[in-house]
């Protein structure tokens, strides 16, 4: 960090932000064995993944649910999609109950977590485990109340 990025007043953001080479960057982001790279792969994959979804469509409802200090939640729904967005934000596993949260959740208790791929169940009580610091994208697979 130098001095004149510490003085300058319009620019809060360039203290703590390195200058990287476009090429020295390209070379960074292709090494597998590179923690930015795997951030990076991750993070792009779950940003195609999200623009694929219609309930992520700008003009979409989003309802913001209160479930604990651990966890924050919200639900996204257009006519095509519903999904249940859940993180975890402790070091200790969560147990959410989705019956509770909302009537749209009512009436399903299977699901496809697009974020990390597979199924979740969760269960005749529909009780729904986040490991800790997890992030699920859940939306309602097979007929209701399956």
């Amino acid at each position: 960090m130098t001095l004149q990025a510490l003085n300058a007043p319009a620019k809060n953001r360039t203290i703590n932000r390195r200058k990287w080479d476009a090429q020295e960057l390209e070379q960074t982001l292709k090494r597998s064995d590179n923690r930015m790279a795997r951030i990076f792969a991750k993070y792009s994959q779950w940003l195609k993944r999200r623009t694929q979804q219609p309930a992520f469509h700008p003009e979409a409802a989003q309802i913001v649910l209160q479930i604990s200090p651990a966890v924050f939640g919200f639900i996204r729904h257009s006519p095509q999609q519903t999904i249940v967005c859940l993180f975890n934000f402790t070091n200790e596993p969560q147990s959410v109950n989705l019956y509770k949260l909302h009537p749209l959740l009512k009436e399903y208790s299977y699901y496809r977590d697009i974020l990390n791929g597979g199924h979740r169940s969760g269960g005749p009580r529909n009780q729904f485990k986040l490991a800790p610091y997890e992030a699920s994208w859940l939306t309602p697979a097979g007929a209701p109340g399956k």
